[in-house]
């Protein structure tokens, strides 16, 4: 083939950015066997030397048709003629489905996938696939039917990591390239090419796309389909400088761990609804790794705890996540509760053991001191100033139906009630700490002492009830 073929002139033009993220590379190469598939195998085989690629062609056995496997060998033999070998596999597509209750389309592109994962992962490889521009302008077309925002719209990305795998690198050299010169150059090349028949058929999504609802849209303008694939390259400039900007607030607004972010309302709350909707994804995304099934109705939610962060309110997502707003803001985790983000104040080690002892490197102490003695600004922490208790006091923990009278009030108030309004996370507030002076509560430790135990004009001589971090 000579090196001069018009599509190859083309990807040298159109497909830079591709080309960039496969120099130096080993390159998984998912063939199916169609003209797409074919054609970029071809290309890359032809670029090997200039972009110092090694290729490793890779073909899924979807299981969805009783001639596949004939299909695979059949494309085994095309890649041979390029003297390549190939990586075959084959899975049970409808297992998948029943299992996960997918559609068809669903279920073999996550196979797909994550075969092209892990074949990519043992050999450190990026992966290639052989999207075009029309599959560019019917996933934007879809995307649009099932009301996608901005990120759908844009379509495909050119260079971007393979779904469900964020550590895997995918490649589409041919996205910006129409399916007719893909086509043109098979035939100029005399390449053979596998069709799978149920390309024909209007039994998928896609494929209603490709066949009624495209060739309407070129009656209407003969440049549909490359308008529609230039649109969702100008939405991904937007969504770019979006991101990049969403970024710069998420940075400044998230706390991270390991599996957790504690987002603060008051930062977040100022900047538009788009750069909003995209800090809680790129919140989403740290603890879970993906975006994956998360919808507009579980970011409208999100929203709306962020805007009203009613204390204790809880919801699930996807991926076995959790929301809980906390004091300090919207708290998203997977697995354990990170108390150290959920809840900042002193917290009882175990509730159930008899002897009860701070979390988290607290300490406390009540210490009897006379007018003037205590100097806050040298000892820093929590202060409380209570009168002379007539006997021991010592830590507790909540009994969340019990009654005290927080300073202040003229009267008494449930403490699961208090401590939901001081915005305690439901899973956390047994684990409130109470300095009792019997069965008396004196001080909800870190948030109100009883009124009862407040200081009076006459008391010379009182209690500093103090808790620290070390």
């Amino acid at each position: 083939m000579p090196p001069t073929d018009p599509l190859v002139s083309m990807l040298r033009l159109r497909a830079a950015p591709q080309f960039a993220a496969l120099k130096g590379r080993a390159v998984v190469v998912g063939v199916s066997g169609g003209a797409d598939s074919t054609a970029l195998l071809r290309v890359l085989s032809t670029l090997c030397a200039e972009l110092r690629l090694t290729l490793f062609p890779a073909h899924l056995d979807h299981g969805l048709r009783p001639e596949s496997a004939a299909d695979a060998r059949a494309v085994a033999r095309n890649v041979a003629l390029l003297g390549l070998g190939i990586e075959l596999a084959h899975t049970d597509v409808p297992a998948r489905i029943r299992k996960d209750g997918l559609s068809v389309e669903a279920a073999a592109r996550e196979c797909r996938y994550a075969f092209f994962a892990e074949y990519a992962r043992s050999l450190q490889a990026v992966v290639a696939v052989g999207h075009n521009e029309d599959d560019q302008s019917e996933t934007v077309l879809l995307n649009l039917a099932r009301g996608s925002g901005i990120s759908g719209l844009a379509g495909m990305r050119g260079v971007a990591p393979l779904p469900g795998a964020a550590d895997v690198t995918l490649v589409r050299p041919l996205l910006d390239v129409p399916a007719d010169e893909i086509r043109a150059y098979c035939l100029r090349n005399g390449l053979p090419v596998v069709e799978d028949p149920s390309n024909e058929t209007d039994g998928y999504r896609r494929n209603l796309v490709r066949h009624r609802v495209l060739p309407v849209l070129l009656e209407v303008n003969s440049q549909a389909v490359a308008h529609i694939a230039a649109t969702a390259a100008t939405l991904r400039a937007d969504e770019a400088a979006l991101d990049q900007v969403a970024a710069r607030a998420y940075a400044a607004a998230a706390q991270q761990l390991v599996g957790a972010v504690l987002l603060s309302p008051a930062q977040l709350l100022e900047e538009p609804v788009a750069i909003r909707v995209r800090a809680l994804r790129l919140a989403i995304r740290h603890v879970a790794g993906s975006t994956e099934g998360i919808t507009r109705k579980h970011l409208a939610f999100l929203m709306e705890m962020l805007a009203n962060a009613r204390a204790g309110r809880e919801t699930q997502l996807p991926h076995a996540m959790r929301v809980v707003t906390t004091a300090d803001g919207l708290l998203l985790w997977r697995g354990v509760l990170p108390e150290q983000l959920a809840y900042p104040l002193p917290l009882l080690r175990n509730s159930d053991q008899p002897e009860c002892g701070l979390a988290d490197a607290w300490r406390w102490e009540a210490r009897e001191i006379g007018a003037g003695g205590c100097d806050e600004a040298i000892r820093p922490g929590l202060h409380e100033h209570l009168r002379r208790a007539d006997g021991p006091l010592r830590l507790d923990s909540a009994a969340l139906h019990e009654k005290f009278q927080p300073l202040g009030m003229s009267s008494e108030k449930r403490l699961g009630d208090f401590l939901v309004n001081a915005k305690v996370p439901r899973q956390l507030r047994s684990r409130v700490p109470l300095v009792r002076q019997g069965s008396a509560v004196v001080c909800v430790l870190g948030h109100r002492l009883d009124h009862r135990w407040r200081l009076k004009p006459s008391d010379t001589l009182f209690i500093c009830l103090r808790a620290w971090r070390e």
